[in-house]
């Protein structure tokens, strides 16, 4: 059951970028418009989707202490938690999104 709504919240957050990820292409194809709906919302559902993570993560701690570490469920309700925090984080850079989460900064090595 846990996994359930584990799987239906990491659905829904990976939707809402697909989505916003589709209208972007095909504006961008038709009307010659750059990322402007995953731009937007990817504020939003990062902060949504840490939210979540972290409140499931808790959830899971707590139940899997109460359990003597025993549950397997909140075992699951923990890895999900955090799986759910990181996926919104770095979704939009695997996108091609470069607004989101722009290119880390490259050590340069100096040649002789």
């Amino acid at each position: 059951m846990v996994s359930l709504w584990i799987g239906r919240i990491a659905a829904a957050l990976i939707c809402a970028f697909g989505v916003a990820w589709l209208f972007d292409w095909v504006t961008g194809w038709w009307l010659g418009w750059n990322h402007i709906a995953i731009c937007g919302y990817t504020g939003a559902i990062v902060q949504l989707g840490g939210m979540l993570g972290v409140l499931c993560t808790a959830y899971g701690f707590v139940a899997w202490a109460v359990s003597f570490f025993k549950s397997q469920q909140a075992l699951q309700m923990i890895i999900g938690g955090v799986l759910i925090y990181a996926v919104p984080s770095v979704l939009p850079h695997y996108l091609g999104v470069d607004c989101a989460a722009p290119a880390a900064p490259t050590l340069q090595r100096s040649l002789p």
